[in-house]
């Protein structure tokens, strides 16, 4: 419709024919007729619009009838055209699109006008017949020669000479239609059209019909890159997909070609285009070649029950029936596969001419096959037959020889005619050879081609470039000499840097030898030191714990000369301090701690001691809670002469009438990470009041005080079911070196 647009624009610039009217009637036909394309191009077919759209091309009709206005009579007649058509009223169409056409002929003042009347007479001309298809061909062809003529080379002139490629490729004829098709491809260009796609997919497909599969894939793939570009979802992209699919399944990517048909399914579908069924059909034959024929039973099955009702048959839904019948045949499914052959046969009857000579072909092949595999050789062999009358009518199916024979040969070697059967083997063995060859040779013509017109591509543009060196090569001389001299200054420099660098290098490197001597050297000093303080201290603790023992030893020889029980007491009580701070110097010497003392093992054994050398029948037993704490030797000291002080005291005062189940319980608790708790509890008679004991001089409570004050803590008494003492102090930071033990720092 956009045609006539363009012709009705371009009435006042072709103002010189125009009878005996002036310029304003003129301009009034064509205002008219402009306002009535307007309505014919609205969208949708309404009718009041169309009425409206005819009332005003008659009138401008009327008043350009009779030669006064040649180029407004035969405009209105080629609009009148286009609406009577799109009114279905495609009789009258055709007589004012005939006239329209004969009024323009042999008149060469208006050729794009003549193009229009053209192709609108074109579209009553069927491509569903060779004579219509080739009527039409033949105003296209007369279209774009008027095209050309008038030198219009616009996007309407590309959109008339790719539909001719189109007609041409329909008719079989494909260097015609590639020569049509590339023409319009470098008219779109030259007006910098972008929505390529639709062409480069034309091309793909004469291309693919003319067995050069490189370039057919080539110009699909272009295709499919600029539609998604440009995020078009039309029908044009499914068409596109299913190319790609075909192509890709002749190469034997079977896997690719799946990907792209699956692909095409999905974009149908969310579009509702029924090209769908098609592709059902090539996603069923992708499964029957990977034998996964279950897959594509329940697929055509799908297909076939959702096909919509038509008025006449269609050949995508008797691919799908015929599909079916070959899962059917390849399944040995007799039952079904005779029911569905039955249905397909009536149809094939029932539609005689309507249907595509692939899809009798299919037909034939497929109830061969069924037949076949039911015992019925002779049903098999008259389809056969049938699939050579159909070759001979028409070459086009290429694979059908081969087929054929394969057939014949299936058929003999049921039949046990081996003879026969090899016969046809050989024959099918050569066409299948015949065509690897045949596709070789295409594919090398079509590198061939490619090649050449690279090459001649290439020459051109060598020549032009040729002038372009030349007048540049002094230039580049000039530029040479500046760069020689620039890469040798930048050379030295470099050279320069470089020595400056290495000198660096070797610098810091002489440096840090040296300081790693240095350090290894007061490394050793360390471990040195470190061992000759670990004998020290080892040599300090073993006597500590002599002397002590010394002292222990004259305690004991004391006590047994001592007859006062108070002296006696006084004694022991001293002579337990002393084994308290001997069983922590006898701690350090079993370690190599040599600062910290580990609790749960000290305290135990302390506890032990101290009821060893008490009056055992006073008390069953002393039992410790120690957590896992480490503590200094100055606060493990304190702790222990406090654990033995509130033992003595509770020896002495809490179990006075010594009851059987007397006890002592030691807990040590470690509130947090650097607070701690010391409780020594006994369940004896207890105080009647332990605000006293703050103000007692007694030396059990004076040294309790005095040591939780050492400790940086408080003494607390609770007298409550027996007697209890608790010290909570804070831990001080224990350095817990290793014997020899070094750290050294690198530079």
């Amino acid at each position: 419709m956009m045609l006539l647009l363009f012709a009705v624009t371009a009435y006042e610039s072709n103002a010189r024919y125009k009878g005996s009217y002036n310029v304003e009637d003129t301009a009034a036909i064509n205002a008219t007729l402009a306002k009535a394309l307007l309505l014919v191009n609205k969208p949708g077919e309404v009718a009041a619009d169309l009425d409206a759209a005819q009332k005003l091309a008659e009138q401008a009709l009327h008043a350009s009838f009779g030669g006064r206005y040649r180029l407004g009579e035969g405009v209105a007649y080629t609009l009148l055209s286009k609406i009577y058509r799109e009114k279905n009223e495609r009789e009258k169409g055709h007589q004012f699109a005939s006239r329209a056409v004969g009024l323009f002929t042999g008149n060469v003042q208006y050729p794009a006008q003549q193009a229009d009347a053209l192709i609108e007479l074109a579209d009553y001309s069927s491509i569903d017949d060779s004579v219509g298809l080739v009527h039409k061909i033949g105003l296209y062809r007369q279209a774009t020669d008027m095209m050309d003529k008038a030198v219009t080379g616009d996007l309407k002139s590309a959109d008339a000479t790719k539909f001719l490629g189109d007609l041409y490729m329909l008719y079989r004829r494909y260097d015609s239609a590639k020569y049509y098709v590339q023409k319009s491809l470098a008219i779109y260009q030259a007006n910098r059209y972008g929505q390529l796609q639709d062409v480069y997919s034309l091309l793909g497909v004469i291309y693919y019909n003319q067995f050069n599969r490189r370039l057919a894939l080539k110009y699909e793939l272009l295709a499919m890159e600029v539609a998604e570009k440009f995020k078009d979802s039309s029908a044009l992209v499914v068409a596109i997909y299913n190319r790609l699919g075909m192509l890709y399944t002749r190469m034997d990517h079977d896997s690719v070609a799946t990907a792209y048909y699956l692909k095409a399914i999905t974009l149908a579908e969310k579009n509702n285009n029924d090209d769908r069924f098609r592709l059902y059909v090539n996603v069923a034959q992708m499964h029957i070649r990977s034998r996964r024929l279950k897959d594509a039973e329940i697929l055509l099955e799908k297909g076939i029950r959702e096909y919509p009702p038509r008025d006449t048959i269609q050949d995508d839904y008797a691919d799908l029936l015929n599909t079916l019948l070959g899962v059917y045949a390849l399944t040995r499914q007799c039952k079904q596969g005779e029911l569905l052959q039955s249905r397909m046969k009536k149809i094939v009857e029932q539609h005689p001419g309507e249907l595509d000579v692939i899809t009798l072909h299919n037909f034939h092949h497929f109830s061969s096959m069924l037949f076949m595999a039911n015992g019925q050789y002779d049903e098999s062999g008259e389809h056969i037959d049938a699939m050579e009358q159909l070759n001979q009518r028409d070459k086009y199916i290429t694979s059908s020889n081969r087929t054929i024979a394969y057939l014949r040969y299936q058929l003999d070697s049921s039949r046990n005619n081996l003879a026969s059967a090899l016969m046809y083997y050989k024959r099918f063995s050569d066409e299948r050879d015949l065509l690897t060859k045949k596709n070789y040779d295409q594919d090398l013509a079509g590198l061939e081609v490619e090649y050449e017109t690279k090459k001649r591509d290439l020459e051109l543009g060598t020549r032009a470039e040729a002038i372009k060196n030349l007048q540049a090569q002094a230039q580049l001389q000039q530029k040479a000499l500046q760069s020689r001299q620039l890469t040798r200054n930048l050379a030295l420099v470099g050279i320069i840097l470089l020595g400056l660098l290495l000198a660096l290098l070797y610098n810091r490197f002489r440096y840090k030898q040296q300081t790693t001597r240095i350090l290894n050297s007061q490394n050793e000093n360390l471990k040195q030191l470190l061992a000759e303080r670990e004998w020290l201290l080892k040599d300090v603790n073993h006597r500590v714990k002599n002397n002590l023992q010394i002292v222990i030893s004259l305690l004991d020889a004391q006590m047994a000369d001592l007859t006062d029980d108070k002296a006696l007491h006084m004694v022991r009580g001293s002579q337990q301090r002393m084994h308290a701070i001997s069983l922590i110097h006898k701690k350090l010497s079993l370690t190599e701690k040599y600062t910290s003392i580990p609790m749960q093992e000290y305290i135990p054994e302390l506890a032990e001691e101290c009821r060893k050398s008490m009056d055992a029948i006073r008390v069953a037993g002393i039992t410790t809670e120690v957590d896992a704490v480490l503590l200094d030797v100055s606060q493990a000291v304190s702790v222990g002469l406090i654990i033995n002080e509130a033992i003595t005291n509770a020896y002495k005062y809490a179990f006075t009438d010594r009851k059987a189940n007397a006890r002592i319980a030691i807990r040590l608790r470690a509130i947090n990470e650097t607070s701690v708790k010391l409780t020594i509890t006994d369940n004896g008679v207890g105080v009647a009041d332990t605000s006293l004991l703050a103000q007692s001089s007694s030396l059990g409570m004076t040294l309790i005080q005095g040591l939780a004050t050492q400790l940086n803590g408080k003494a607390t008494f609770v007298s409550e079911n027996g007697f209890s003492v608790q010290v909570t102090f804070q831990k001080m930071a224990v350095m817990n070196l290793q014997p020899a033990e070094v750290v050294a720092v690198a530079v």
